[in-house]
């Protein structure tokens, strides 16, 4: 789902609509991570456009939570501990029902993508190969978001997922959460091969409930790291990812 089906006028797109579109496909492809610096004159020239629809869009991409303003400067949203113990359940909830409509409504054509994807993080999994890995999740997850075939509800998850994208890339790279995604993934595709609309739900709630858990305890060791040694915090602020 493009980033323009988010409430942007879709038939005909302003500057604004299209900077906010764009800053979007930044985020997915990470040529703007977590804790990047946005200044509106180097952004007008990221996107040819002039400072107003700019500024424009960083006010709507702040509603969605995307951009929050830190010591006087506006930066890509970094969440938190709190804020992932926010999110999650929401994400939960949102999830759980888009895999209901889905299964309910499930092409063989498109389980078959969906478990050619699963084989591939199967297969990137007993490689390690994180990168890999995380596109076939990715890929996984929106079609199965496609297969729900409801705009609104994506939308909410898309956004969601968004904000929390480099955190997953981490919990993806702790030592046996690969091999337990994996397993998720095999049950939940069961139950759509099923057409068990409330299985799908169920599985797909705790999918995302395991994330949250697994996110928490890392978060958390990450703090305890930050309180014993100060400086590693101010290093990684000094390494955060910058936009081209």
């Amino acid at each position: 789902m493009k980033a323009s089906e988010t409430g942007a006028a879709i038939r005909n797109p302003t500057a604004a609509d299209r900077v906010y579109e764009r800053f979007y496909d930044d985020l997915r492809s990470q040529a703007l991570g977590p804790g990047s610096l946005l200044l509106e004159e180097e952004l007008a020239r990221r996107y040819e456009v002039s400072r107003t629809p700019v500024r424009e869009a960083l006010r709507r991409l702040a509603q969605d939570g995307l951009v929050e303003r830190s010591g006087g400067s506006l930066r890509v949203s970094q969440l938190t501990r709190t804020g992932v113990d926010q999110i999650y359940p929401i994400v939960a909830v949102l999830e759980g029902l888009a895999a209901r409509m889905a299964a309910q409504q499930m092409s063989t054509e498109r389980l078959a993508q969906l478990d050619e994807l699963h084989q591939r993080m199967k297969l990137s999994a007993d490689g390690a190969d994180h990168v890999a890995y995380l596109k076939a999740n990715q890929r996984f997850h929106a079609l199965l978001l496609e297969a729900a075939d409801n705009p609104p509800l994506v939308r909410e998850i898309e956004r969601f997922r968004l904000i929390t994208l480099q955190l997953r890339q981490v919990m993806l790279r702790l030592p046996g959460r690969h091999e337990e995604s994996v397993a998720e993934h095999e049950q939940l595709l069961d139950a759509l091969r099923e057409r068990d609309g409330a299985r799908s739900e169920t599985l797909m709630r705790r999918h995302v409930e395991r994330a949250h858990e697994v996110l928490a305890v890392a978060l958390m060791a990450t703090e305890l790291v930050s309180a014993t040694h100060p400086t590693s915090g101010a290093r990684r602020q000094a390494q955060a990812p910058k936009h081209n």
